[in-house]
């Protein structure tokens, strides 16, 4: 008679092998966690980028003013339009909320601060007819602790991005 051996493998194997896959889907998913955390704090920047730069081509094109409005307190950022809601085909975005484990660590108009624990509320920016509007520096932070500026330049409107927490720096004078 002809003995047979089964090839299976002991319960005590199956367990460590288990082990060792959970441990390598914890580790990823920690590193996969804060991976999206930056994404998120990236693509918060960039909406908010591209929500001011449409109220500044709105205000350009229309010819009327557009007010962008920050929310400290609610982490809301919307446009608000001399003209209500919408005028002459003009279309407004509703409020926008950053992502989830993102908050306004706080904005700088000109000198003035607002936020951080100081002046919370709502802040709003005008935007005139022309495109031109105050320096702006609004400072994001993540819930890990990164952090993310966007410097509006007063002139064209267009954003910066800078990694980490940038101060704002008052323009130096032009005579002398």
């Amino acid at each position: 008679m002809v003995k047979r051996e089964n090839g299976g493998f002991t319960l005590v194997e199956m367990v460590v092998v288990v082990a060792i896959i959970g441990l390598i889907l914890a580790s990823v998913a920690i590193r996969f966690d804060s991976l999206t955390v930056s994404a998120r704090l990236r693509a918060s920047a960039r909406e908010i980028a591209s929500t001011i730069g449409l109220a500044h081509s709105q205000a350009c094109s229309t010819g009327r003013a557009q007010t962008m409005v920050f929310d400290t307190d609610n982490q809301q950022y919307w446009i608000e339009s001399s003209a209500g809601e919408e005028q002459d085909g003009q279309w407004l975005p509703r409020k926008r909320t950053l992502y989830r484990d993102i908050t306004f660590e706080d904005i700088q108009v000109g000198e003035e601060m607002y936020g951080g624990g100081e002046r919370r509320g709502t802040l709003s920016i005008e935007i005139s007819p022309l495109g031109i509007t105050s320096a702006c520096m609004v400072h994001l932070e993540a819930e890990g602790g990164t952090q993310i500026t966007l410097e509006v330049c007063p002139l064209t409107g267009m954003v910066r991005f800078y990694d980490g927490y940038k101060e704002y720096e008052p323009p130096e004078s032009l005579g002398g």
